[in-house]
């Protein structure tokens, strides 16, 4: 009676609490021909808000353009008050801080800026901010071997600081994500 009390006691918090992983480096699509060859990740859940009104999710995913890697960075923001526009220039980075001290600098390529939906019907402000983002030639080789301790994003006019989770259960679509791995699980599908 001990063993089967003890069975259950290991293996109830298994079966209440388990969730389901996102597949790490799934591919979104990839185009392979005689001039081109271009692989993308999915998007990837890096960051989740939600307080009263406001939400916000932040995802990744990964661009190989014939052998240049870039990271796509979309900003979702929600609300029932205006969301005020966010933008990125030429002189925009995102410097990710890796776990082991080191620091890698992305460069933003073009000029954009967050893009407002209106919903009439729930009275639902939405702003989209997507943005490609271009790695060196060799700074994305220590994101190979270390998590990610933090992220800051440099806006035209503002910097604001994620710092990624080890795991992240996504109030939406009920996955779980792993933000802090981002790089380490998913870089090898596609570089």
């Amino acid at each position: 009676m001990k063993k089967i009390f003890a069975f259950v006691l290991a293996v109830l918090p298994l079966l209440t609490f388990a969730q389901e992983k996102v597949k790490e480096g799934e591919i979104d699509f990839e185009v392979k021909n005689d001039s081109v060859n271009v692989k993308k990740t999915k998007e990837y859940l890096m960051e989740e808000r939600h307080f009263g009104n406001r939400k916000e999710v932040l995802n990744f995913s990964l661009v190989n353009d014939n052998g240049t890697l870039f990271l796509y960075f979309q900003l979702v923001e929600a609300n029932s008050e205006l969301i005020p526009v966010k933008c990125f220039d030429p002189k925009s980075k995102i410097y990710i801080q890796l776990q082991n001290g080191k620091i890698v600098t992305l460069v933003s390529t073009t000029d954009t800026c967050s893009q407002l939906v209106m919903n009439p019907e729930n009275n639902q402000y939405t702003r989209v901010l997507s943005q490609y983002f271009l790695f060196g030639k060799t700074n994305f080789e220590d994101l190979k071997n270390s998590p990610i301790s933090m992220i800051r994003v440099q806006y035209g006019a503002e910097k604001k600081d994620y710092v990624p989770k080890r795991s992240l259960i996504s109030e939406f679509t009920k996955l779980e994500y792993s933000p802090e791995n981002y790089f380490l699980n998913n870089l090898k599908s596609i570089y």
